[in-house]
């Protein structure tokens, strides 16, 4: 395969499934053991992408490679090509641990660059390791977001992130303010990764509508003070993520309908997988809760799918269908080198691919 750097994007949008598979949540915050009984519902998850034609790109974090029911069902989905794995960079669970991590949900400062590199290497060669593949997408949510860490990033092998969130600033945990970023795929600037530029890697943001009639400034401290995911349910003037564990499915087709009017070539959306199984968050307290966001998953991807025509792109795929504003896409040699390593690494001996984490 090739990509051609001045290949407009396809009449029909794009739309990619990033899955969060993160620990369990009770309460909002880890439990003092961490578990992954959400792992139970990504073969649900599965199911219902490919009802769809959509290939979901799993997000994984450490604790996700550490249980043995999460590791064995994402190993298989990688080995039999019905998704793409990529990387969940959460600091507080991804060793080497600090003396502050490990006990809160969010870390309460900007990790130095060093230990950052030093989470990312562990955790790309755990992924290596235990599921066989060279990842290629990261997520690093706010922390991650930073010019220098984006830097390093195409020296372990990354060419996609999917960190950004717009209209959200993390400035109150020492991450950047992502408040302006772009809404659509772009390649940040070196020096401020929330502007356009000449980085080396591309940006697809998380799926996002601005709130209606609301000024940028105050938009803005929404997303300081309420976070990139309750102002979409909790207050109705309030910007909406495209994630069918928290919105309702009335804002999320509406917000549909407004992207689609402003051209949007990609939707994003994301998953957690914790709010996809009773308990194991606050946005899935019952069942009840967790068959409401399967069904709200279902009303997006028919909108998108069935009736808008929208082709389903894993994170690295989009990496072909790249538009001219990202003419310094990775070279032709960098991703036939992901691919061969790719190929190189799922077909590692049968004692890998299987032992139990």
């Amino acid at each position: 395969m090739s990509i051609s750097l001045n290949t407009p994007w396809p009449a029909a949008p794009a739309v990619s499934i990033t899955v969060d598979v993160a620990a369990d949540v009770p309460g909002g915050r880890p439990a003092e053991k961490t578990t992954m009984s959400n792992a139970a519902a990504l073969p649900h998850l599965q199911a219902l992408c490919e009802r769809y034609g959509v290939r979901p790109t799993y997000l994984v974090s450490f604790p996700a490679l550490t249980d043995h029911d999460a590791s064995a069902f994402l190993r298989a989905m990688a080995r039999s090509g019905r998704c793409e794995i990529g990387t969940l960079l959460q600091t507080w669970t991804t060793p080497p641990l600090g003396p502050s991590e490990g006990s809160e949900l969010h870390e309460p400062a900007q990790p130095t660059l060093e230990l950052l590199v030093q989470k990312l290497e562990v955790l790309t060669e755990e992924i290596r390791t235990r599921l066989g593949v060279r990842p290629v997408t990261l997520r690093g949510r706010g922390f991650g977001m930073t010019a220098d860490f984006l830097r390093v990033l195409p020296d372990h092998g990354y060419l996609i992130d999917t960190s950004v969130t717009p209209l959200r600033s993390w400035r109150a945990t020492g991450g950047p303010d992502l408040s302006r970023a772009p809404r659509r795929p772009y390649r940040p600037c070196v020096a401020n990764p929330a502007r356009e530029g000449d980085g080396e890697i591309i940006e697809v943001p998380e799926s996002v509508l601005p709130a209606r009639g609301i000024p940028a400034p105050l938009r803005r401290f929404i997303g300081e003070s309420l976070g990139p995911r309750s102002a979409g349910e909790s207050d109705p003037h309030g910007p909406v993520w495209l994630d069918p564990t928290w919105a309702s499915r009335q804002s999320l087709l509406r917000a549909v309908e407004r992207l689609e009017a402003e051209r949007t070539e990609v939707f994003n959306i994301c998953v957690p997988s914790n709010g996809l199984f009773p308990g194991a968050s606050p946005r899935a307290p019952t069942r009840d809760a967790v068959q409401s966001a399967f069904r709200r998953l279902q009303a997006l991807l028919q909108r998108l799918v069935v009736d808008r025509g929208a082709v389903g792109r894993t994170m690295s795929e989009l990496l072909f269908i790249t538009p001219e504003c990202l003419r310094n896409a990775p070279s032709e040699q960098q991703v036939r080198d992901a691919e061969r390593e790719r190929a190189a690494l799922t077909t590692l001996p049968e004692s890998i691919l299987t032992a139990s984490s």
